[in-house]
């Protein structure tokens, strides 16, 4: 999770006033489904750079419970006006997976 949270932390930070805007009118929720939709293409693209793989059956779940968590990191931080920077919302990823991980 580390390399992806960097990548989409980067990018958002790099569209910052796009998604803040995009959040203030209430039209995020049209992002998270465009969201949605490309990240099960994005991921059979990368899953050989990934040390556990997740059965075709059980891609759409997984993609949608990544999906839903990164998400609402980015919107809880957008809410937050920006209170956390790049560094904590890393740590923040990186204690999440551990956490999910060793459960």
């Amino acid at each position: 999770m580390g390399k992806v949270a960097k990548i989409f932390i980067a990018f958002w930070i790099e569209h910052i006033d796009f998604i803040t805007m995009i959040r203030k009118n209430d039209l995020d929720s049209l992002l998270l489904k465009t969201f949605n939709k490309h990240l099960p293409s994005i991921h059979r693209m990368t899953k050989d750079k990934f040390t556990y793989s997740i059965s075709e059956e059980n891609m759409e779940f997984a993609s949608a419970f990544n999906a839903g968590g990164i998400w609402n990191i980015l919107m809880k931080w957008i809410d937050s006006d920006f209170t956390y920077s790049y560094d904590d919302l890393l740590k923040a990823f990186e204690e999440i997976s551990r956490f999910n991980y060793f459960r």
